[in-house]
């Protein structure tokens, strides 16, 4: 698995968020990351904008809205009802847990660990989790897979083709433990817009096609004969 060279490579064609990365409110970005759901980063800031204006007390005053209040102002963002049902409910377990609505303590506990425990609060998977652990804390060793990462990964041959999610997670993650993958996972999505689409890859304009075994079989590809 050739990650560092596939990182370095797209990062020369598309360059590295990292360098204007700053670290966020891990709470912050884990409801941002449950509003934004099958919407758009508009329709997320809209939203906020609304809970800003309506909850002058911060997340307390979140928790506190009655659930119809807090569909009305979330409904930029679509699905307002689970979304909302699922914003009070995480909001909710981490007052029980912490005595304050924070995650800051995440800084502190092994990655392990705190994978644990974003996937134990409500409508948490390994994506969302890796997300907040990534963009919130920039930790190493973490890879959110989204269906860009998914697919170029196992085109790349990181995975097996029919591997899950999960599966493409735990081989890149194993893989490269120490290494801060944001610049790749952004990159791999730049990819997957760009040249590694759903249906026919444009390999030949690929910047990582000599180094992905799925370009190399392809005739397109092949070096000619003698």
């Amino acid at each position: 698995m050739q990650i560092e060279q596939v990182d370095e490579a797209l990062a020369e064609v598309f360059g590295r968020y990292s360098e204007k990365w700053q670290p966020a409110d891990p709470l912050r970005k884990l409801i941002e990351r449950v509003l934004g759901q099958r919407t758009t980063g508009a329709h997320v800031r809209r939203a906020f904008e609304n809970l800003q204006a309506h909850c002058s007390g911060g997340w307390a005053d979140v928790t506190a809205l009655p659930h119809d209040v807090l569909v009305d102002l979330i409904r930029p963002v679509g699905l307002a009802q689970p979304k909302a049902a699922r914003v009070q409910g995480i909001l909710e377990r981490i007052y029980q847990d912490q005595g304050a609505y924070t995650l800051d303590f995440l800084r502190e506990m092994d990655l392990r660990s705190a994978t644990r425990y974003l996937l134990t609060l409500p409508g948490v998977g390994d994506h969302t989790a890796a997300l907040v652990l990534m963009f919130g804390l920039g930790r190493p060793g973490v890879m959110p897979v989204d269906s860009h990462v998914h697919r170029v990964a196992r085109r790349l041959g990181w995975a097996p083709h029919d591997a899950s999610p999960k599966v493409v997670q735990q081989a890149i993650e194993a893989a490269a433990p120490a290494m801060n993958m944001m610049d790749l996972h952004v990159n791999l999505g730049n990819l997957g817009h760009r040249e590694c689409r759903s249906g026919m890859p444009d390999c030949p304009n690929c910047p990582v096609n000599h180094l992905c075994g799925t370009a190399l079989r392809q005739p397109w590809w092949a070096e000619p004969g003698p």
